[in-house]
């Protein structure tokens, strides 16, 4: 299980979003491009979850909880995808 603060730990490490040691897990943070390509990087190196850039949703990046919701979803076969086969 990935939690909260893995999220923020990554977050924090990539150094993309001002001030997100400092925000609360549950309040709205806007993650840009930059921040999205470092957490799918750090996902895959460090838990072996790789995101499909192409499925997500920006709703589903608002905050560090639901990062950590998604991410956990994502690994327990949850979350919908295109079914491509990639």
């Amino acid at each position: 299980m990935i939690t909260s603060t893995d999220i923020r730990r990554i977050l924090v490490d990539g150094k993309t979003l001002a001030g997100v040691e400092d925000v609360e897990d549950d309040s709205e943070i806007l993650v840009d491009s930059f921040s999205l390509a470092w957490l799918d990087h750090s996902l895959r190196t460090d838990f072996g979850v790789e995101l499909d850039l192409r499925e997500v949703r920006a709703e589903d990046f608002s905050s560090i909880n639901r990062i950590a919701d998604y991410v956990n979803a994502l690994t327990e076969g949850a979350v919908a995808t295109s079914g491509d086969g990639r």
